[in-house]
């Protein structure tokens, strides 16, 4: 074995396919590629004072013996072939260019619904094991810098319509068994399928190559392939980023970048969906205590949102985020409501399931015209009279050791909207009142 300790940068400005940490572009990035470590990418864009969109990871590269070489995860470069050799196909959807102010580009000869085919083998490439900390020292609560496996392997990506007609060998990383990445720059003159640029505007624009993530995990394939569009404005550069294409092509996935759509019983690490729901249900009943300082209590069921929920793996640690309809009944009568929730399990370094957080998401970007409120949430006796729309913020923490221990709090605030005109000094935007609060949990 050899070892080898570099700085690694990952940028965060321009697209979320540039911040993922399984692809740093240190080693580990395309075999034959050798960047200089200590350079951190230039994207064309002035970060200002400081380059405060770059996370910078220090890397400590062991070289494995073999695929069934041990490292300190929990398993072997077997594990992961197993998962990803072999033919799949899944259908796709592409973009449809770009319409900005900034700049206009159509490609072709593929549009609209599609079908992609990938074949991975694995020829004796070499297998790294990365371990990766955050420079300085420090917590790393957001896993930017993930230990994981690395595996060269070769890689042959064909479109149904003739786009893409591509072979080549790539690093495809894993930091939990069963979900593996693989990222691959193509270069726009060297795409070996149909795929051209049909329309670019201003003539001045640069359209940079395509940047391919391929996901794969016991449930098929996911990913996407995008670019970055620049147009030199006077002294500056203006960037946007453009979708060419994404995968699985049907619907719209529930998932956000740095994590991978499974089914509900399956793991991604050591746990599923369906196990943490099934824990939940242990919840039954809790305490609920209204704002005025009574107290009832409340019959909460947490289950899929429906037939057709995927739910969301952290490609970096296997926490699961569940798309849930939670189901309150409070014993007081106040409360019968069914209303969208979701419930984030994390991961404990064992694989075991960790703490549970139960939430309505960004519950201020979520308001409910005043009038449907009550119906919605299903909440009785709250008054948004003079009021435009409600807010429910309802949140709990829940503690996986033995049975449930739920700490959980609510609040409802009416808004009254104030609309600003665009060329507004010191408008008071939308004010925001508290009409109730409580808590609930077990004692």
């Amino acid at each position: 074995m050899r070892h080898l300790t570099i700085p690694s940068a990952i940028l965060l400005v321009l697209t979320a396919a540039a911040c993922e940490p399984l692809a740093p572009g240190g080693p580990g990035s395309d075999p034959g590629q050798d960047p200089n470590p200590d350079e951190v990418p230039d994207d064309g864009v002035d970060e200002g004072p400081g380059d405060a969109g770059f996370i910078e990871c220090e890397e400590t590269i062991t070289v494995l013996d073999g695929v069934d070489a041990a490292s300190p995860l929990p398993f072997t470069a077997v594990d992961v072939l197993s998962l990803v050799i072999g033919e799949r196909t899944t259908d796709m959807t592409w973009g449809e260019g770009l319409d900005e102010s900034l700049a206009k580009v159509n490609f072709g000869p593929e549009a609209g619904a599609g079908e992609l085919t990938i074949d991975v083998a694995y020829d004796a490439g070499e297998i790294r094991y990365v371990e990766s900390t955050l420079a300085g020292g420090g917590d790393d609560p957001y896993g930017e810098c993930p230990d994981r496996l690395e595996i060269d392997v070769d890689v042959q990506l064909t479109s149904a319509g003739g786009a893409l007609k591509e072979s080549f060998t790539a690093p495809i990383a894993a930091s939990v068994e069963r979900i593996a990445v693989l990222r691959h720059t193509l270069e726009l003159d060297a795409v070996a399928g149909a795929f051209s640029l049909d329309a670019v505007e201003p003539a001045d624009a640069s359209v940079g190559p395509l940047e391919l993530e391929l996901g794969v995990t016991p449930d098929g394939l996911f990913g996407q392939m995008t670019a970055i569009v620049e147009v030199q404005v006077d002294d500056f550069i203006g960037a946007t980023w453009m979708s060419v294409a994404r995968w699985p092509g049907t619907g719209a996935s529930p998932c956000e970048f740095g994590e991978a759509p499974l089914h509900p019983e399956t793991a991604a690490a050591g746990f599923s969906a369906g196990e943490v729901l099934d824990y939940l249900a242990k919840i039954g009943e809790v305490d609920l205590t209204w704002g005025s300082g009574e107290t009832t209590t409340l019959g909460i069921d947490f289950d899929l949102l429906d037939d057709e929920t995927m739910v969301c793996a952290s490609i970096t640690s296997g926490a699961l985020r569940i798309p849930t309809l939670t189901k309150v009944s409070s014993a007081d009568g106040r409360w019968e409501g069914a209303f969208p929730m979701e419930v984030r399990a994390e991961v404990l370094g064992d694989g075991s399931m960790g703490m549970i957080r139960a939430e309505i998401p960004a519950p201020y970007a979520a308001q409910i015209d005043a009038d449907a409120f009550a119906e919605h949430y299903g909440i009785a006796d709250v008054d948004l009279a003079g009021f435009d729309r409600g807010i429910l913020s309802f949140s709990a923490d829940i503690d996986f050791s033995g049975e449930p221990e739920v700490d959980g709090s609510f609040e409802i605030l009416g808004v009254v909207a104030h609309t600003c005109p665009p060329d507004a000094n010191g408008c008071e935007g939308d004010s925001y009142t508290t009409l109730e609060e409580g808590s609930w949990g077990t004692l």
